[in-house]
């Protein structure tokens, strides 16, 4: 039988990478106090301002910043070392402040510790959801008003896409020294204890990051011998102009998605993951491969969220669909997020579907943890 191995970030993290969205806004925090070349202090997130509106002081900013440093890596590692509202505290004495460029970048920064991707996606879709609600109740002066303030919203996403890839090509992100965890990766599919599969099945890897990890894993002849391998980067490659990055919202069963397409103005459909599939064929291969037999799918490191629905929709409830093992996530305090993933599963089968869903997951009794780097 195939198998359909679904990848998301926590397969990164599980590789010790700093792929987590804490430590991208670590990073863009951290950049803030980087000089331009202007002498300004600032980024596309943050900017430094003075309650009496006074000049700034370059300087003086920069000997509080380094008050704070974490002395080995130079840097502020939020809710780690110092708290945002420390910062500021801190900072006030001076009478300077940090300010946000937007709404929508507070937003997802205030729940820094919470949040996750699929959360930053979703919480984009709850803006529209405001601003379509508010135009209903709105004169026509306002609505121009509010027309602004979406356009600035998707103005917002774009800058999260575009610093995110900044950040994946820096160098925080090295994939070239993990050699000492490819051999988990290779007994997990290649020993005969534990392999998920026989000779003659077909390797079908949906990777939902950007990174190309799951490609360096597989970067092994006994893999090539043994399986056929079908990689789709469904959301993007770095550095790939022929498969660009998608970053934005997939789930069309929301009724507010109905709306939305009801409205005279495409400005509510910009970052639909189902129009960013159609830059590339990998949605289209990835329905072709599932249409050549009976699939079995593997999840690693993905959270299930809707974000995503409109795609793990069809896979969940595809003919060839035989069962999903769930590879979860032992937390430190020995709890595991095992039935949080069933939970978020549950979200892509109908109403009339439930019960296929529970005869379809793997039980946790026959279910491993998603080794983690140590």
């Amino acid at each position: 039988m195939n198998k359909l191995i679904i990848i998301g970030n926590g397969f990164d993290l599980a590789h010790g990478l700093p792929t987590s969205y804490k430590d991208f806004i670590e990073w863009e925090f951290n950049r803030l106090f980087n000089i331009d070349k202007e002498g300004y202090l600032t980024n596309d997130f943050f900017y430094f301002s003075t309650e009496n509106s006074s000049p700034l002081d370059t300087n003086q900013i920069l000997r509080v910043y380094y008050s704070f440093c974490n002395p080995s890596k130079g840097i502020i590692l939020l809710d780690d070392k110092f708290s945002f509202q420390e910062i500021q505290q801190k900072l006030r004495q001076y009478d300077i402040i940090i300010k946000f460029k937007n709404d929508f970048f507070k937003k997802v920064f205030d729940e820094i510790s919470k949040k996750k991707w699929v959360d930053i996606e979703r919480e984009y879709f709850l803006n529209l959801i405001e601003i379509f609600n508010s135009i209903d109740k709105q004169s026509s002066i306002d609505k121009n008003s509010l027309m602004q303030a979406l356009k600035g919203l998707n103005r917002s996403v774009e800058i999260i896409a575009q610093e995110l890839v900044s950040y994946l090509n820096s160098d925080q992100i090295d994939i070239e020294n993990l050699n000492s965890f490819y051999a988990w990766f290779e007994d997990l599919f290649l020993n005969d204890d534990v392999s998920l599969l026989s000779n003659k099945e077909e390797l079908i890897i949906l990777n939902f990051n950007y990174t190309l990890t799951i490609k360096k894993s597989l970067n092994n002849q006994r893999f090539s011998d043994k399986f056929s391998i079908k990689l789709i980067n469904i959301h993007g490659e770095l550095e790939n102009n022929k498969n660009p990055i998608i970053f934005g919202y997939g789930d069309e069963t929301d009724e507010y998605y109905q709306k939305f397409e009801k409205m005279n103005d495409n400005e509510f459909l910009k970052h639909m993951k189902s129009f960013s599939y159609l830059k590339t064929s990998n949605y289209r291969r990835l329905f072709e491969l599932l249409e050549k037999g009976d699939f079995e799918v593997h999840v690693m490191g993905h959270s299930l969220g809707i974000s995503d629905r409109l795609l793990f929709n069809h896979i969940f409830e595809h003919d060839n669909f035989q069962k999903v093992q769930l590879y979860y996530y032992e937390k430190p305090d020995g709890t595991n997020d095992y039935y949080e993933k069933t939970q978020e599963l549950s979200r892509h089968f109908k109403d009339d579907a439930k019960h296929k869903m529970r005869l379809k997951v793997v039980p946790f009794n026959e279910s491993q943890p998603l080794p983690q780097l140590k």
